[in-house]
């Protein structure tokens, strides 16, 4: 059917139409690393976020260590990732992003202005706190805002190294980033290292490792959110 609203941005770009359902924060908090792990003489620290009822959530993270999700788990709606951090205590603030699922509410004197879908679906309402994408990768972005990270992929990797003679030693990392105020930065030198293994003895072997392709983030800002 010809659309009903559309509404266009200074570059011709649809931002808002009943067509296409806008993502929007649905869940924030704060969790906190605490549940300890050991892989390979590494000591980590793990905790849950979990999402009921969602479409396609998108999680984003802002702490001042490194911190990088580990797993995702989908059981019909509920989402539940688990966030890892070297630091015991580390306090990681979240918020997450999903297509509106309940009909909006509103208190006296607000604006009101809703965009629904031909099958019925809220696609955008005046209230909601929509996505904002402001960039992508590591980098200095402008001040006075409150900035988090979308990761696009695990990270999983691994390095082995030959420290001499015949020692193996494999260590395994995720992809990870901190945010502190305006900037965000990767997870250095590789990641979070969460095992790490020293072999003597092992015997010849040809060192290898995995980087994983495309390991980035986007960059959101979640001021007044």
């Amino acid at each position: 059917m010809p659309a009903g609203v559309q509404i266009f941005n200074d570059s011709g770009i649809v931002q808002i139409d009943e067509a296409t359902l806008n993502f929007v924060l649905r869940q924030k908090g704060t969790v906190t690393c605490s549940t300890l792990r050991n892989t390979g003489g590494i000591n980590y620290y793990e905790t849950t976020i979990v999402f009921s009822n969602g479409f396609a959530p998108l999680l984003a993270l802002a702490a001042t260590g490194n911190v990088a999700y580990s797993q995702l788990s989908v059981s019909g709606s509920t989402w539940t990732w688990t966030i890892l951090s070297l630091t015991n205590g580390a306090s990681v603030n979240y918020w997450i992003f999903d297509k509106e699922n309940s009909s909006p509410s509103y208190s006296a004197g607000d604006p009101i202005f809703e965009v629904w879908t031909a099958a019925g679906e809220l696609a955008y309402w005046l209230n909601s706190k929509p996505l904002r994408i402001v960039g992508a990768g590591a980098g200095t972005y402008a001040s006075g805002r409150v900035y988090a990270t979308i990761q696009t992929a695990n990270g999983w990797g691994f390095v082995e190294t030959n420290p001499g003679g015949t020692t193996y030693r494999y260590r395994g990392f995720y992809g990870g980033s901190r945010v502190n105020a305006n900037v965000v930065a990767l997870a250095s030198p590789i990641g979070l290292i969460f095992e790490d293994y020293t072999i003597p003895g092992y015997g010849s072997f040809t060192p290898q490792s995995y980087t994983p392709p495309a390991y980035q983030f986007l960059v959101v800002d979640v001021t007044n959110f």
